[in-house]
């Protein structure tokens, strides 16, 4: 799964991406060319750590947050567990290989949190530029951390943000299917799955 930091940056002034493996499985009933796949699957994100700069902000004058990930986070990162169904539909080139294509829709259900500090700016620091002056000092940078409402603290408190336990999942599916033998086949493709990915699936057909 893969979310680059261009397009994050067409809603804030500064951000990162975020990107990890995912992995699941696929239950398949196939009638001729079209296929309804049933897919249970679970992606914990990396999201970048850093500052984040909300658009039309401009540090050090505006506060910024201090996105945590991994071994710095306090609640492990965030994750999702979803369950869709896809039509996919193939047009076969030769007895071993078929164009695939197909959408379907489910729900993803979060796990985790995405965590961050409230930061309060000390030193000089700009947009492209921000640390160490929007670096937490709990992080090693010299930046205060303040509650939600700006005021300085003296804890080291993270926020999660708040994030919808619940979400729609939207699939896109472009890739080839290959039969390398009888009965297996072996899928590659990219798509949308709430998120752009790139995937292969190895699977075994029964009559």
């Amino acid at each position: 799964m893969y979310v680059p930091s261009w397009l994050l940056n067409l809603f804030l002034n500064r951000a990162f991406g975020a990107n990890d493996f995912g992995y699941g499985v696929d239950v398949i009933r196939r009638h001729g060319d079209l296929e309804l796949a049933i897919g249970l699957e679970h992606e914990q994100i990396i999201v970048g750590q850093g500052v984040w700069i909300n658009s039309g902000d401009t540090v050090p004058q505006d506060d910024p947050d201090y996105v945590v990930t991994g071994k710095d986070a306090q609640d492990g990162g965030l994750g999702w567990t979803t369950i869709d169904f896809t039509f996919i539909n193939h047009k076969t080139i030769n007895k071993y290989v078929s164009f695939r294509y197909g959408a379907g829709a489910g729900i993803g259900i979060v796990n985790g949190a995405l965590d961050h500090y409230n930061v309060h700016c000390v030193g000089a620091a700009t947009n492209a530029n921000p640390e160490p002056a929007c670096k937490p000092t709990a992080l090693g940078g010299t930046g205060e951390i303040t509650d939600p409402n700006g005021n300085p603290i003296n804890t080291n408190t993270q926020y999660k943000y708040s994030i919808p336990p619940v979400f729609p999942v939207i699939d896109v599916v472009v890739g080839f299917q290959f039969h390398p033998i009888d009965k297996m086949l072996i899928d590659v493709e990219v798509g949308l799955h709430t998120l752009p990915y790139f995937g292969a699936n190895i699977g075994y057909m029964f009559n």
